[in-house]
Parts: structure tokens; C-alpha cells; sequence
């Protein structure tokens, strides 16, 4: 990890892909970070504090011919690499593109690209990407098919999906079967300015009773970027056997000089809101940061949680219900690169 931060900060502004040949390039990202509380374990990060906050990901691109193209990620972390994403797209006759393999989940602003720290402006993800609140999944096996189109002075992207949940580990109570999902974007005549909608439903199936059921997510988003300006908003809810959990959360950060960008968030969960009263199920966060650009592609990250609520803690298994600090901070510091 701090052999590519270092051949990262070499390049400089260049921020190039290596080329692999003709038609094949290799691009990275990843992070090296560090995360502490005053209270609640979380992350592996207690009062202590950790350093085991970092991943490493490589992505291979290739053209197979002119309408068709291969994509293959691996991604490592905690000293484990898998495969994260493994698919061929290929642009039909009528215009639409058809996706084909292992992809990732196309839900929200973030998720796709819920690993690239270097182009988010705050280092830990929105609670609707925390992997802990288990509201929205990662990546699917299965086929997609995307289709833009002019509409009412700006333009439609719609992102149709089947296939089967990616389960990425073993010791989840329940197994995934078939999926089917749908993302709307209508990117309107203001510059900048995108509203997404996006669900799924995936079947379920309890691994030792064999109890069936669905898992269904939907999240409406937000999202304008004008110049040095980004504002985000998001709501997500999710229900599975006869849970619900929900989470929203706003976004703002502003670039000075091409280099400095403070931001702020305000997010807030409840992994049951049957329970949403209870500390142990809610958590809301002020989360106010700083992040420098020291080359086009590396830059730093400097931020604080401040904490009502310890769902995340909880839902982590790291701190037990009701065992916890309602108000705590976090604070994480990290160092990212791209490429």
C-alpha cells in the first residue's frame, strides 16, 4: 500500500492509467487511514485506535472490439483480494449497452464507486453505504442493460438488472437467489443538477430454518455539482423479513484554490424502526472534515464523527446493545490515491 501512495505521489499531476498495449489499461485507487473513538468500537477502532483502515484496488480495462469492452477488479483489504468486478459490456446496434458478469450494484450516487475514497470529498462513506447497515449490497451476477436519451432540455439514463446478489462473505444468515432492480437519472436543464431513483428486490432464503423472503431497497438521490460546489442528498429504506431500516443523510463541500475542500454531512440511520428510539438501533452524526489534494491524484483526508446513537457499533457486533455510549466521536485520517 505505501510502495503505490508513494508511486502515486511520483507521478504527480499526471495521473495517467498504465497502458497495457493497444487496448488494455490498468487504473488504481486506494487508501491508507487511520480511525479512533472516545467510545463504541467500531471498525475495529476503539479508544486505542487503528491503523488497519486501507484497501488496495487495481482495474483492468480492455477493448475487445469496437463495441464491446472487458472490465476486471480486484480489490484487496485486510489482507484478503477478491474479484469485484468481472464483466463484458457491448453497445447494441439500437443504441442501448448491454452488461454481462459481475458488476457493481448500480444503487444511489455512491455505490458503484463506494471503494474510490480519492473522489469523495469525505473519507468514511454515507451510513447507506456502511457495509455494517447492510442496506445496500455491493455488486450482482447477472446481466444489465443501460439506455440514455434527450428528455425535456437535459437528458435520461435508465439501468435495467437480473441476476443474483454477489455475496462476498460466508457467515451471513441467509443466502440470495434471484434479483431484479431498475435506476432512473434525469440530469435536468440546471448545470450540475441530477435526480436518480433507484430499487431492487432480491429473494432471500434463511440458511438453517430455509425460510423464504425478499430483501427490498430503494433510495432517492440528490445530487448537484457546479464548479467548486457539491451538494448531495440521499433517502434509502430497506425492509427484510419483516425489518425495516432507513437512513438519509446531506452533503456539502467546496473547493478552494483547486487544493483545500472542507466539508459537512449530516446522517442519520435506524437499522430497525420498530426500534428507532432506542440508542442501539439509531445513530444520527455531524460529520465535519478537511481534504487536501497534493497532486491530481493524491490527496489526505481529515475528519471527525460527532455521534448521537450507536446503531453502527451494534449492527458491526462490536459493541453490544445496549452496552453503549449514546455521544461519541470518531475521528479518521487517511491518505488516497488514484490513478
Amino acid at each position: 500500500m505505501l510502495a503505490a501512495l508513494l508511486l502515486a505521489a511520483g507521478w504527480g499531476s499526471c495521473a495517467h492509467a498504465v497502458e497495457l498495449g493497444d487496448s488494455a489499461e490498468l487504473h488504481g485507487y486506494g487508501h491508507l487511514g487511520f480511525l479512533k473513538t472516545d467510545a463504541n468500537r467500531y471498525l475495529k477502532a476503539g479508544t486505542e485506535g487503528t491503523w488497519q483502515y486501507r484497501d488496495l484496488a487495481l482495474l483492468f480495462t480492455g477493448k475487445l472490439n469496437d463495441r464491446s469492452k472487458a472490465w476486471v477488479q480486484l480489490y484487496g483489504s485486510e489482507g484478503k483480494v477478491r474479484v469485484d468486478w468481472a464483466f463484458v459490456d457491448y453497445q447494441l446496434a439500437a443504441g442501448p449497452t448491454l452488461q454481462l458478469g459481475q458488476i457493481k450494484l448500480p444503487l444511489g450516487i455512491y455505490n458503484e464507486i463506494r471503494d474510490v475514497e480519492f473522489i469523495r470529498p469525505s473519507s468514511m462513506r454515507p451510513f447507506l453505504y456502511q457495509d455494517a447497515a447492510e442496506i445496500s449490497d455491493e455488486a450482482y451476477r447477472g446481466v444489465g442493460l443501460l439506455h440514455d436519451h434527450d428528455l425535456g432540455g437535459g437528458s435520461m439514463s435508465w439501468n435495467f438488472f437480473a441476476g443474483r446478489i454477489a455475496e462476498f462473505e460466508e457467515d451471513h444468515p441467509h443466502t440470495h437467489k434471484g434479483l431484479v432492480g431498475a435506476r432512473a437519472v434525469y440530469r435536468t436543464p440546471v448545470e450540475g443538477l441530477s435526480v436518480m431513483a433507484s430499487a431492487y428486490d432480491s429473494e432471500l432464503e434463511m440458511r438453517e430454518s430455509g425460510e423464504p423472503g425478499h430483501k427490498r431497497d430503494a433510495v432517492l438521490s440528490l445530487d448537484h455539482v457546479r464548479g467548486d460546489l457539491d451538494l448531495k442528498a440521499e433517502y434509502g429504506r430497506m425492509t427484510s423479513f419483516g425489518e425495516t431500516a432507513e437512513t438519509w443523510y446531506g452533503q456539502a463541500a467546496y473547493t478552494f484554490g483547486d487544493k483545500w475542500t472542507p466539508y459537512l454531512r449530516y446522517d442519520y440511520v435506524t437499522t430497525d424502526t420498530a426500534n428507532r428510539a432506542d440508542p442501539s438501533f439509531y445513530q444520527r452524526s455531524t460529520v465535519l472534515g478537511l481534504g487536501y489534494k497534493f497532486s491530481a491524484n493524491v490527496g489526505l483526508r481529515l475528519e471527525t464523527h460527532i455521534n448521537h446513537g450507536y446503531a453502527m457499533p451494534v449492527a458491526s457486533g462490536e459493541v453490544e446493545a445496549g452496552a453503549g455510549e449514546k455521544d461519541w466521536t470518531m475521528t479518521a485520517f487517511s491518505l488516497n490515491f488514484f490513478f
